[in-house]
């Protein structure tokens, strides 16, 4: 950093400021939690009624292991400043404030974020992808279940914090990750859409002490879908395998003190289970019959229970994942959900569920029913329009955009997981006639983007169209913009 450093002033402060620091970014990132870089650059924005109102310098204060040094330099600028301290350490958040002074002498209140730093660099990394044995080129991949038992000594836990460890994951497809039965993260669709030659992303996640069991015997689990990895893409019914046809895993649990507990490699297991397949354009498939929550650990009394499907050694796949590794700047998340508005019974006696706006997500099924037998199948078809009174479908050309749920076992609460659709309407075949509308929600989801802007005049109906524009961004905004095609 140019200009002074020095430690912290021992005069009078000058009065504080009306205005405010309301936001800061550490590269790109606004919480600061998973930083990919050991010298972030820093931004900040601010809030206030003051007229020309210009910044003339600029204080930071990082508070480590260490104790605290403070920085203060003449400058104007609030963007990409340089990160003034020591490098940062893997998963040792520093507490970072600043201040701001104005050409009017008066400081603004400090600002406080916690700064962490994630897995910057491929030499960070000791987890292998993992993988089953080669699936068949050029059809749809099989849903895999991968599985390792680890132990955690208690002295892990020894004066931390809640937040006892860190997860960093990716995948060659797309993966769900769950400690002990419970689902880590909210992310969704995870790790996204990239040119995975070029860049692959990946999440870091933190792991709280509740999640965990000090000296007994701890499960995680990775379910990996084919994603935009490897699913069917592109115009005029699209080419699969555009980035490999091997799906798989890369995991590393690590200790806030910087220890390895568990890493992805060829000591785990691979199975298949209830996700048969989860394609992009054509949906999932789950039979509930095959469901078994000990696979992760769901119940506590029989977490080292071995489930019961067919657990296989994996394979390392040694050359994934081939781009460079990149922190997600732009999660996918479930940001809203919807009830059905009405239930219309078309000509031909179909039972169609219609939302009354056109969304992107998928259907989460929030009631188990008894009254079919065990193999038969709750079909849910998915479309924008109508026509004719019934689901229309032509639009869609190649894509099914169904899903399918096998009876049998519990389905309250289950929802797709490496699938989504964009629709208005769902038919629903094989459900009870007299369901209730509660019976199912509409998941809606998209990159997690920060709204800065809203709109709003006399005029109801222009009102509504620029709704439709929010709403058609939000849907086409699903990690890469402009959304997929068929």
């Amino acid at each position: 950093m140019t200009g002074s450093s020095k430690p912290p002033q021992q005069s009078t402060e000058p009065t504080e400021s009306t205005i405010a620091i309301d936001r800061i970014s550490i590269h790109r990132s606004e919480n600061g939690f998973a930083v990919p870089s050991a010298t972030p650059k820093i931004s900040w924005s601010f809030s206030g009624d003051a007229i020309d109102w210009k910044q003339q310098a600029y204080r930071i204060e990082i508070e480590d292991d260490d104790g605290n040094q403070v920085w203060e330099l003449k400058s104007s600028s609030s963007i990409h400043a340089p990160w003034p301290g020591k490098p940062l350490a893997v998963a040792s958040p520093v507490t970072l404030r600043i201040q701001a002074q104005g050409t009017d002498q008066r400081w603004t209140a400090p600002y406080s974020i916690q700064v962490e730093r994630t897995l910057a660099d491929r030499s960070d990394w000791s987890a292998r992808m993992i993988s089953c044995p080669p699936q068949e080129i050029d059809r749809p991949k099989n849903v895999i279940y991968l599985r390792k038992e680890f132990q955690i000594p208690a002295e892990v836990f020894a004066g931390k914090d809640d937040d006892a460890a860190r997860l960093y994951i990716t995948a060659c497809g797309m993966y769900e990750v769950e400690i002990n039965g419970i689902k880590i993260g909210d992310q969704v669709l995870a790790p996204g859409w990239t040119t995975f030659e070029e860049r692959h992303q990946f999440q870091t996640y933190t792991v709280g002490k509740e999640l965990l069991r000090p000296d007994a015997v701890n499960i995680i689990g990775i379910v990996i879908g084919e994603g935009w990895y490897a699913s069917r893409l592109g115009i005029f019914g699209g080419k699969r395998d555009m980035h490999g046809s091997r799906i798989g895993a890369m995991a590393q649990l690590r200790s806030r003190s910087g220890e390895d507990i568990v890493v992805t490699d060829d000591s785990w297991k691979w199975s298949e289970g209830p996700i048969i397949t989860s394609e992009i354009y054509d949906g999932e498939r789950y039979d509930s019959t095959l469901q078994d929550p000990t696979w992760s650990g769901g119940r506590t009394e029989q977490a080292a229970a071995t489930p019961s499907w067919n657990w296989k050694p994996v394979e390392v796949l040694g050359d994934e994942p081939k781009g460079n590794l990149v922190t997600d700047s732009a999660p996918i998340r479930v940001t809203q959900m919807l009830e059905p508005r009405s239930k219309i019974i078309t000509p031909s006696g179909k039972v169609i569920l219609d939302f009354e706006q056109n969304l992107v997500g998928w259907l989460r099924v929030n009631q188990n029913w008894t009254g079919n037998k065990p193999g038969d199948e709750l079909v849910l078809r998915h479309a924008e329009v109508l026509e004719n009174d019934e689901l229309c479908t032509v639009p869609l050309r190649k894509a099914k955009c169904t899903d399918t749920i096998v009876l049998g076992g519990d389905i309250q609460g289950y929802q797709p997981k490496f699938t989504f659709h964009g629709f208005r309407y769902v038919q629903v075949d094989g459900w009870r006639d007299d369901f209730d509308l509660s019976d199912f929600t509409a998941m809606v989801v998209h990159s997690d983007m920060r709204r800065t802007g809203w709109f709003e005049c006399s005029h109801p109906l222009i009102n509504r169209l620029h709704e439709n524009v929010v709403w058609g961004m939000r849907g086409n905004f699903v990690g890469v913009p402009t959304g997929t095609y068929v």
